[in-house]
């Protein structure tokens, strides 16, 4: 028997059959048929190309499908634009930060000036009175208001006429519930209870007091 073989996608061929015999019957063996597979880069046409085996290797290129291709490029695309964006991002913010900090240097400069102006021909006690009334006139650019009033605060304290006995129940920052008490009962002493901006510029009193002891032999 001989299949025709349609293009090059298949082959087949049957061997004469084989007559045997057993207990002294004859008998006939099946012939066996060999099929050839087609072969996805046959150059006879569509037909091989046409085949289910065939449509993957057709519709991929170097094992990658164009799917997958565009994925690759878009997701390349937006890793190109966020590594962009960040650089823009630390380029403008280091310089904005710049401009930031030269122009809080500028005015923490003035303040000292202010500060040692005020101390002239007065005491210690009168720069904490000033300092708190700097504090709770802060209204826009609080924390920065409040940087300055310490600022304030500190340097007067070194400049202005020292009281007798001021640092005496001053405690240490490293104490902090010893800490948090003195400002409390300190600002309300002075008119100011419950003020956490009062009590936060206290801060700078705390230091004024280290820095004095550490001076005195």
């Amino acid at each position: 028997m001989r299949v025709e073989p349609v293009g090059q996608a298949a082959r087949t061929s049957a061997p004469p059959p084989r007559r045997l015999r057993r207990n002294g019957r004859a008998l006939t063996r099946a012939p066996v048929f060999f099929v050839s597979a087609p072969s996805c880069r046959s150059k006879a046409g569509t037909h091989a190309r046409s085949l289910p085996c065939c449509r993957g290797a057709r519709d991929t290129v170097d094992g990658v499908s164009p799917t997958t291709k565009k994925v690759l490029v878009v997701s390349g695309v937006l890793l190109a634009l966020v590594v962009l964006g960040c650089v823009i991002f630390a380029v403008v913010g280091a310089a904005w930060l710049e401009r930031w900090a030269g122009g809080l240097r500028e005015r923490g400069a003035e303040v000292e000036g202010e500060a040692r102006t005020f101390a002239a021909g007065r005491d210690q006690d009168a720069c904490i009175v000033e300092g708190i009334r700097r504090t709770g006139a802060c209204v826009e650019s609080v924390i920065a208001c409040q940087a300055m009033a310490s600022v304030f605060l500190s340097t007067c304290l070194e400049s202005a006429t020292p009281v007798p006995g001021l640092c005496d129940a001053v405690p240490p920052e490293s104490e902090i519930m010893r800490s948090v008490a003195w400002r409390i009962e300190t600002c309300a002493a002075r008119g100011h209870p419950d003020d956490q901006a009062c009590s936060q510029l206290l801060a700078a009193v705390q230091r004024h007091c280290r820095t004095a002891a550490a001076r005195t032999p």
